[in-house]
């Protein structure tokens, strides 16, 4: 047998046949249609060319801010006095790394050492310098409730980063909005929001009072903490509320299409 060249170098091919039929050609060209337009939906409309991935929390904090006017409020007038205080004495810690504590009742109370005693060289409980809370304590500030707390402003700084790139993005930057626990939006936020509250905003501002109607709370209802006094009637303003803020954030697709009127 002889050793054919041409052999090497052939190729092979399917034979296609042609089927002259309305019904499975409009069929089959349909089907083309839709595979086209579904294949242009997703790279467009969707933005399939992009790299996607979800955001992670980066850093939070929160600061408090005194308002312009510190007015005397109802509450003040009632069995317990007001304080006045700046914004660095209501918050707790000062710089606010993923929480805060906001003072809404307070009581100071100064406890001087008894004449004659160390309290650093007691060797005993018997000891008459051993130290007890009723001894010689100094009254500084009785019970007091904070005037006009819900005035104040808080701002919430936040940023957020890619999983797996080094995409980083703070919220100056991003617009969202504050959503109450049943859904209702109380004010959308944006950069022209943020700049008309403060010109050197650097994150979301709320009033107290604002995140008190997010969260469905009132300072003055009946508290029902376990260490509340109910009998005696004591609000939250008394015992103190927490309240936990949750931040969400979505990936929101490009504005490729726009319109004017």
């Amino acid at each position: 047998m002889a050793f054919d060249w041409e052999d090497i170098f052939s190729f092979e091919t399917l034979k296609i046949i042609r089927v002259i039929d309305l019904r499975l050609g409009i069929l089959y060209r349909c089907l083309q249609l839709l595979i086209a337009i579904y294949i242009l939906y997703e790279i467009i409309r969707n933005q399939r060319y992009l790299k996607m991935e979800p955001p992670v929390p980066a850093a939070i904090r929160i600061s408090l801010k005194a308002p312009n006017s510190i007015t005397t409020p109802y509450y003040c007038n009632g069995t317990m006095p007001c304080a006045f205080w700046d914004a660095s004495d209501i918050q707790y810690p000062s710089d606010g790394t993923n929480f805060a504590f906001f003072t809404t009742r307070a009581s100071i109370l100064h406890y001087p050492n008894q004449p004659g005693c160390n309290t650093l060289r007691v060797s005993s409980p018997a000891d008459h310098c051993f130290f007890k809370p009723t001894n010689n304590n100094v009254t500084i500030l009785p019970n007091s409730y904070i005037a006009d707390i819900e005035d104040y402003t808080v701002m919430i700084e936040h940023s957020i980063r890619g999983e797996a790139t080094s995409i980083a993005i703070r919220n100056g930057v991003m617009d969202g909005e504050l959503v109450s626990y049943n859904g209702t939006t109380i004010r959308k936020i944006t950069n022209a929001t943020r700049m008309a509250s403060n010109p050197y905003a650097a994150g979301d501002i709320f009033t107290v009072q604002e995140i008190l109607t997010a969260a469905g709370a009132n300072l003055d209802a009946p508290s029902t903490a376990n260490s509340a006094n109910k009998t005696a009637g004591e609000t939250y303003r008394s015992s103190g509320i927490v309240i936990a803020i949750i931040i969400e954030y979505k990936n929101v697709a490009l504005k490729i299409f726009t319109s004017s009127n």
